[in-house]
């Protein structure tokens, strides 16, 4: 707990002698986090890598194909309104 503390993931407030520890950042935070840390470390940086392992190691569903592709079409929408090109 320590650990996480000095790395800034946790704090705490002593009460009746009892440390009681809370998170500093949210779990979306951390997902994102460790995601990111794992697209960088094991995919050379690329989502797409990434994408490509999950739907080759993984039968995926109709439904979960479709939304794939909206995720994706969001994903396009965006960069569009940011003026980035799409790959």
């Amino acid at each position: 707990m320590r650990t996480l503390e000095t790395k800034g993931y946790l704090k705490h407030v002593e009460k009746d002698r009892m440390y009681i520890y809370s998170p500093t950042i949210t779990r979306e935070q951390v997902r994102q986090g460790l995601l990111g840390d794992m697209v960088e470390r094991l995919f050379d940086g690329s989502p797409m890598f990434l994408l490509n392992s999950l739907v080759e190691k993984k039968s995926s569903s109709e439904t979960e194909m479709k939304q794939i592709r909206q995720i994706r079409d969001q994903i396009l929408k965006k960069n569009r309104k940011g003026g980035k090109k799409s790959t």
